[in-house]
């Protein structure tokens, strides 16, 4: 076999690792914290709703792969590394806690999320959450990043009845192999202020068909693509 064609064969099994490694990522039956943060609620009722994805390709596999990456590799060495919470934001309850199984739980009323990173610096503890940005780095923390630290913050203190004050935003560029990077801190609402933000989300999404369709530069990345058809009616 030709070095040409073994380079193609070998260049073929790279971008399939990548694809098979984001599809075999187990599907989420619970709402998670960034399906309340993104400007469009259809992709989070799609799934909630059990429509059929798009097949994945190379190319939209890759934000998965390089997030996974720096979250398994980068650990701020805190109090806690990626904590998983799971909450139910009508009764302010632990779902943890409660230890029913997934059938029995109130879905719609529920919020899943994982938070990167919870340090302590002079006796404060500081939500802290890393995001990889393509060239530029911001410098003020982005709105849709400032509604997630919200969000862990009343997952926090339904799961501890702890109330934190500020987060930290730590963006990562990726075209400088990740040596560009920046921290925005982030003053947080008060834990009524959120849990009315989360509760309005979630109500967006408990209906029968699906919410309006809000077009941005993400949609070809989106897993209901073609189900949602961003470009028609």
């Amino acid at each position: 076999m030709s070095n040409e064609l073994t380079a193609e064969i070998i260049d073929q099994l790279y971008e399939d690792s990548v694809i098979n490694f984001v599809a075999s990522e187990k599907p989420r039956k619970s709402i998670h914290v960034s399906d309340l943060t993104s400007e469009c609620m259809r992709k989070a009722w799609y799934r909630l709703n059990d429509y059929a994805k798009d097949l994945k390709d190379f190319k939209k596999s890759l934000p998965l792969a390089h997030g996974t990456a720096l979250h398994n590799i980068i650990n701020l060495g805190g109090i806690e590394h990626e904590l998983t919470m799971f909450c139910n934001i009508h009764n302010m309850t632990d779902n943890y806690k409660e230890k029913r199984e997934m059938k029995e739980l109130d879905i719609i009323n529920s919020v899943k999320g994982s938070m990167d990173d919870l340090i302590e610096i002079d006796d404060e503890l500081i939500i802290a959450d890393k995001k990889t940005v393509k060239k530029g780095l911001p410098k003020v923390a982005k709105p849709e990043h400032v509604a997630q630290m919200n969000i862990y913050k009343l997952l926090y203190y339904i799961t501890t009845g702890v109330e934190i004050s500020r987060a930290a935003l730590v963006y990562i560029e990726k075209t400088s192999c990740w040596e560009r990077h920046r921290t925005c801190m982030v003053d947080l609402q008060p834990i009524e202020d959120i849990r009315k933000f989360v509760l309005d989300k979630l109500q967006i999404l408990d209906t029968d068909s699906p919410p309006p369709k809000v077009v941005t530069f993400l949609c070809p990345w989106c897993d209901y693509y073609t189900e949602c058809n961003p470009s028609g009616r």
